[in-house]
């Protein structure tokens, strides 16, 4: 087996216009080589610029060979889809390994032509529908794939809830239409596939139902590692909605059984009298729940169980029959959650509910998920690696992430950015200023930024942690400055406002949370990231107040233990926006001043690449104009 060195800096090097020598990509790739080689896990905080992808991809594929199955995990679909159509296919031109890889997707994703057909007989579909009706039709006739992207291509299709795929309408063996099946296909596709390319959604909703949906993996790289605490904490938990149970009684009415209208009623009645408690109990939008709720479930509870008793028990075909059986059971999956729910009793689990005008949703989730990954995950017996550009709080610490994640064993790299920030970023942080608590901070916003975005001629990002004072300075910026391109998260989809940001001169864009990571423009069309505020985490949002809670009846301090460094790690993914490539240039503004006068302040300033720190608005424009701009 030819060496990592040769493959990198002789094969690689012929293939890759202007390749450059990084021996951080290298270490990387012999770290992970190692970990694979010796069963282990392994966490790597790679800089941007290093070239992870390739870094984990080349020792994996090697490592894997023709008889072992690998999972690659990431957060964003842009990353995924970089991996299957660029970085894959340049590995196989370098190498010459044969290596068959596929992208995972959720079952939601494909065309289910059983549930199609039923909705064509039932008619379940609203006039206004009919074109999406006859598009679909012409469309499934020639679709080898089933997904819905491609059915969307040319229109947004309504109806797809009612005819995609989801675990808890198939029913397997028994579908007359399994031969013709776009997602056992894909199922197939997976079983002979070497690298398995998923989503850390998917991967966790695969944990979550017993690894159902992929298949046995003997290794796993976690790309965008510093999102799984978030998305593991939502797929091992639990709930249900008052939409998702009317439209379970709204699909039984359509089977139009003899003799079950009744019961449909009364689950129906029973249903939206209890959702109307709720509603009628809890006012705000986010309410967490510390204790049982006293509320009438007998009669809807007897119901739901005569029901679900009553679909089981109809003698039918082998297909109907087992439809109604799932349809039993997702009766069942729901009585229990909201048996659960009410009940309020398992000190383990957090409890909330979430309303607006017409949803009500009960939800639980596990108050710390370390154990379960440390059991489930990270338990030794494949090797894991997880990588990002911010996974340590500390230069080389990575003892919260550990924690938060359950890992208790293995090794850990970090690994700078090879991209020169001292000389190419400058950091202005205001020497005084008014807290963000104070009601002069708006103001003080305004006025900062209006100066900045005035120097670099916009080619700005401006970054909140709120969307209310978002909404406020966006209004202030527009009526004080109108010959800028003012851009604000939710007025467009992320991708397309994105994509009028990197077209439109003068552009500033307002973002707010998505918009702090996994976001790439390089070049001259963003030269400067303002952050707003230091990023700290909602403390009343109820899973961080409930681990807040824990921490602290547990005798630790949830500021220093979880606070800071959650915000350490956010800021570092805001500060990652600017610089994509070796030739970018800018500046980071940091407009909260407590980063200077508190003395947690030094451990964010730590945390982040070195680049020329300024009090100075001058030595700002100073810097641009000496960059020739």
């Amino acid at each position: 087996m030819v060496g990592l060195d040769y493959i990198f800096n002789s094969l690689l090097a012929n293939r890759i216009e202007s390749y450059e020598e990084r021996k951080e990509q290298l270490e990387m790739a012999y770290s992970i080589e190692k970990a694979l080689k010796e069963n282990n896990i392994l966490i790597v905080e790679a800089g941007t610029g290093i070239g992870k992808s390739l870094a984990y991809l080349i020792p994996l594929i090697l490592w894997a060979g023709e008889d072992k199955q690998v999972i690659v995990s990431t957060y964003t679909k842009t990353l995924q889809n970089q991996l299957l159509k660029r970085d894959i296919p340049l590995i196989k031109s370098a190498t010459g390994v044969a290596i068959k890889a596929t992208i995972a997707l959720g079952g939601e994703n494909y065309l289910c032509k059983r549930r199609f057909k039923n909705l064509l007989s039932e008619g379940l579909f609203l006039p206004f529908q009919q074109d999406e009706i006859d598009r679909l039709l012409l469309w499934q006739k020639s679709t080898r794939t089933g997904l819905k992207a491609e059915a969307e291509r040319d229109g947004r299709i309504s109806v797809w809830g009612a005819v995609s795929r989801t675990q808890n309408s198939c029913i397997g063996k028994l579908c007359k239409e399994r031969p013709r099946c776009c997602y056992g296909y894909s199922r197939h596709n997976l079983t002979t596939s070497s690298v398995i390319i998923t989503n850390h959604h998917l991967f966790f909703a695969n944990l979550s139902c017993g690894g159902m949906l992929l298949p046995k993996y003997d290794a796993v790289i976690f790309d965008e590692a510093h999102n799984l605490e978030e998305v593991a904490t939502s797929y091992l938990g639990e709930s249900v909605t008052n939409q998702a149970l009317s439209y379970l009684i709204k699909e039984i009415g359509t089977k139009k059984l003899q003799k079950m209208a009744p019961i449909i009623e009364a689950v129906r009645t029973e249903a939206e009298d209890f959702f109307k408690t709720i509603k009628e109990r809890f006012h705000q939008p986010i309410t967490r729940v510390k204790q049982r709720i006293e509320i009438e479930t007998d009669k809807l509870f007897i119901n739901l169980d005569k029901l679900a008793k009553t679909l089981s028990s109809i003698e039918t075909d082998d297909e109907q029959k087992a439809e109604l059986s799932n349809l039993a059971e997702r009766i069942k999956k729901i009585q229990n959650v909201i048996d659960h729910f009410i009940g309020c009793e398992d000190p383990d689990s957090i409890y909330w509910i979430e309303m607006n005008r017409n949803r009500v949703a009960l939800k639980i989730s596990p108050m710390d998920i370390s154990s379960l990954l440390c059991e489930s995950v990270f338990n030794g017996k494949i090797p894991a690696v997880l990588c990002s550009a911010t996974m340590a709080t500390l230069p080389g610490d990575f003892k919260y992430l550990k924690e938060k994640l359950g890992i208790s064993c293995g090794a850990s790299v970090s690994l700078p950015s090879p991209f020169d920030y001292e000389n190419n970023t400058v950091l202005y942080i205001p020497e005084n200023g008014p807290d963000p608590r104070d009601v002069r901070y708006k103001e003080f916003l305004i006025e900062e930024i209006e100066q900045l975005i005035a120097i670099t001629e916009g080619r700005t990002f401006i970054l909140f942690t709120s969307y209310n004072i978002m909404d406020k300075v966006y209004e202030s910026i527009a009526s004080r400055a109108p010959d800028y391109n003012l851009l604000k998260q939710g007025d467009i989809s992320r991708d397309a406002l994105l994509e009028k940001f990197r077209q439109t001169k003068r552009a500033v864009l307002f973002g707010v949370s998505t918009f702090w990571q996994g976001i790439d423009v390089p070049g001259d069309s963003l030269i400067s990231v303002i952050i707003t505020k230091l990023p700290f985490e909602v403390p009343t949002e109820p899973v961080i107040e409930a681990r807040i809670e824990k921490i602290r009846e547990n005798g630790g301090n949830p500021f220093l233990s979880r606070q800071l460094p959650e915000a350490i790690l956010t800021l570092k993914q805001g500060y990652g926006r600017l610089i994509r490539k070796k030739t970018d240039y800018g500046m980071i503004a940091i407009l909260d001043v407590r980063i200077r006068k508190k003395y947690y302040g030094r451990f964010f300033l730590s945390a982040i690449p070195d680049s020329k720190l300024t009090s100075s608005v001058e030595d700002v424009r100073q810097f641009f104009r000496n960059r020739g701009d």
